[in-house]
């Protein structure tokens, strides 16, 4: 399949989470069948990193009930705000690197999510 010019194996994708917050969990993504997977979003801001450490997760039934941490039903929706990948940057695109490599061959893309702190970053980036 073809997303604006971008060929999957299928329609199935993974986004940018804590599944995809690791090699080794990007290339699960991608060996259990994922069409692409969006890596966990990251940026040159240590303060930003530090977001994940306030994460805050709820699940929520269909009529609004907001379940107890652990209690999550199917049907439920997910409602949270994680932050950032707590890695350095240039650690975090090595890894990016070498799951784009692992995804390639396997014809899964790999995407990159780059939310900046600083706009004379985005060069480097």
């Amino acid at each position: 399949m073809d997303v604006a010019g971008l060929a999957a194996a299928n329609p199935v994708w993974v986004g940018s989470s804590e599944l995809t917050m690791t090699l080794d969990g990007i290339t699960a993504c991608v060996d259990a069948g994922a069409g692409a997977v969006v890596a966990k979003s990251v940026n040159e801001s240590a303060a930003a990193r530090r977001q994940l450490d306030i994460a805050d997760y709820a699940f929520v039934s269909a009529n609004g009930e907001v379940r107890a941490p652990g209690s999550g039903r199917p049907g439920d929706g997910l409602l949270n705000r994680s932050g950032l990948a707590r890695v350095d940057l240039d650690d975090w695109l090595g890894t990016l690197a070498a799951a784009v490599a692992h995804g390639a061959p396997r014809g899964c893309p790999v995407l990159g999510s780059i939310t900046l702190g600083d706009p004379g970053a985005a060069a480097r980036i």
